[in-house]
């Protein structure tokens, strides 16, 4: 049976991370044998990936930057093929920055076995010298996979690669999971949120960093509440901005109507409470939780990065807003609180949306169909 190799810089809570796990509940595990290797310490998804019976290791990296951070990889990439007992692999499959360039490094000491390289976003927040290996390490990578054919294209002219070379794999969604979840939770959802007629609930999932843009978000609700009282926001999620968030919601005293609620377990309680979704990014690859604000029947306020102008049109799943701009940030929401016809217009096109563009099975299908290409080319080589 081919062994497939997963590498992925973290296995906490994200979007790549669910998005890995999603994958592995749907491969056919009679064809194929995972292990997961998770570049950082084992986190949340790392307990639920062991639950499938499949064996994730951890080499333990940590968060160093600059020339440490590419001095650090270049070790464990000598490291990795001892840390998995000398193992070969049919195929490597990473799927982060971090990862990505590991599973180039250590490659070799792999058995040179395809390597599909998941790109999510750009890669803003890397220095020089982890810009140097990518550009370096690149022409080891057999397929690139993206989550659109406009970050498919943009990838392209970022690495000069020739056409051919990048893939467009969406990001998918388990729907009757997610509707099994949602029946559960609707009946008691606002109230666990502490929401009640006649207040709106506008949410907002992700991780609490500058990418996200949570702090125009702030901005743009503390003007919303002004001409609309009965709004409040949910935020869910965790990391580095918290305390300045929190002082942020001090600062502009929206502690009654704010609630920074942390990691949560599933997204589904919260989206089934929901009113409005909110993703005020200034950068993404494809979200994740947008998508699951979209199968819950959601409309959202947006902004149009990475592969969300492919996700949504705006208008009519969605209304689009300039990264980083308050003003229009709260005038789209504004204009959602003030009609709840509209809402639940959008709403139902975002559901079907998702129905007919966004199935994790279609995910599932196409990235094995892809491993199924790597090895025939590998066989017809040898």
């Amino acid at each position: 049976m081919p062994r497939i190799l997963y590498l992925i810089t973290s296995s906490g809570v994200g979007g790549a991370e669910h998005a890995l796990f999603q994958l592995l509940c749907g491969l056919d595990r009679s064809r194929w044998e995972p292990t997961v290797v998770s570049l950082k310490p084992p986190g949340a998804f790392a307990g639920r990936i062991r639950e499938l019976g499949i064996e994730v290791v951890s080499p333990g990296i940590g968060d160093e930057t600059g020339a440490f951070a590419a001095c650090e990889l270049l070790l464990e990439a000598r490291r990795l093929p001892r840390l998995l007992g000398g193992r070969r692999f049919d195929i490597v499959h990473a799927l982060l920055y971090r990862a990505n360039l590991l599973s180039r490094l250590a490659l070799p000491g792999l058995g040179r076995p395809p390597l599909v390289n998941a790109v999510r976003s750009t890669p803003e927040e890397e220095g020089p010298w982890l810009q140097r290996v990518d550009r370096w390490s690149c022409r080891r990578v057999t397929r690139f996979l993206a989550l659109s054919p406009a970050l498919a294209t943009d990838l392209e002219t970022r690495l000069a690669l020739p056409p051919g070379r990048v893939l467009p794999i969406a990001n998918g969604v388990d729907l009757a999971e997610a509707d099994r979840l949602l029946a559960a939770a609707r009946p008691t959802a606002r109230q666990q949120f502490g929401l009640f007629p006649p207040e709106i609930a506008i949410a907002c999932i992700g991780r609490l960093h500058r990418q996200k843009g949570l702090s125009h978000l702030l901005g743009a609700f503390h003007a919303l509440l002004q001409a609309h009282p009965t709004v409040r926001l949910l935020l869910a999620g965790d990391g580095p901005d918290r305390g300045a968030l929190e002082g942020t919601v001090r600062a502009l005293r929206l502690g009654p109507f704010v609630k920074l609620l942390g990691t949560v377990g599933s997204p589904w309680p919260l989206l089934a409470a929901a009113d409005i979704f909110a993703l005020p990014s200034l950068y993404e690859g494809m979200p994740n939780a947008l998508l699951e604000a979209m199968a819950a029947g959601l409309p959202a306020v947006a902004t149009p990065v990475g592969a969300v102008p492919e996700m949504v049109v705006d208008g009519r799943e969605a209304l689009l807003v300039p990264p980083g701009d308050a003003g229009a940030l709260a005038r789209a929401l504004a204009e959602l609180a003030a009609h709840p016809v509209r809402r639940r217009e959008m709403g139902a096109l975002a559901r079907q949306r998702v129905e007919n563009a966004y199935r994790i099975e279609a995910t599932v299908a196409q990235t094995q169909r892809l491993y199924d290409e790597l090895l025939a080319a590998r066989q017809g080589a040898g």
